[in-house]
């Protein structure tokens, strides 16, 4: 007897898997795409801060950086970068202080209203991944979290060869 296609077996409609390598990268695109439509719904935190903000806000959390390392953080270029902080700048969510180490360079930090609006976006993801996971054991989310962050891990250390 067959069961109905779930939930991920019709999001999928596609080629199928050819290997588990191959199930975990479709899993990985379809898990993007929620969590990119979900941020593009949920209200925002603030006016001035959209999904693509949460990155370099996230990366200010711990204080002062150059616009070269937030880029860097955030595994994006760095004028991409400086659009995004020229408009969190205005609306008062960011601000350039001078580089102590070297005059001709600024820096980029959180301001108040950054930080408010920091913690306003991670009590949102903070409710959402709680009503997610309700229905998963304290084992399922631990093993989830060692997951994710072995896989993160793996990721951020990968380059491939040439670059």
């Amino acid at each position: 007897m067959h069961d109905s296609p779930g939930p991920a077996d019709a999001a999928c409609a596609g080629p199928a898997a050819t290997s588990p390598e191959d199930a975990i990268g479709l899993q990985l695109i379809r898990v993007a795409k929620l969590i990119r439509t979900v941020r593009t719904q949920a209200p925002r935190a603030h006016p001035a801060v959209d999904g693509n903000a949460y990155p370099l806000l996230f990366n200010l959390f711990g204080g002062p950086v150059r616009i070269s390392s937030l880029a860097e953080r955030a595994h994006v270029e760095i004028s991409t970068v400086s659009r995004a902080i020229a408009g969190l700048e205005r609306a008062g969510i960011i601000e350039r202080v001078p580089d102590p180490d070297d005059g001709r360079a600024h820096l980029v930090s959180l301001t108040d209203a950054g930080r408010e609006a920091l913690e306003a976006i991670q009590a949102q993801r903070t409710a959402w991944f709680t009503q997610l996971l309700a229905d998963w054991s304290e084992q399922d989310v631990a093993q989830l979290l060692h997951l994710l962050t072995r896989f993160g891990d793996a990721a951020e250390a990968y380059r491939p060869k040439g670059h």
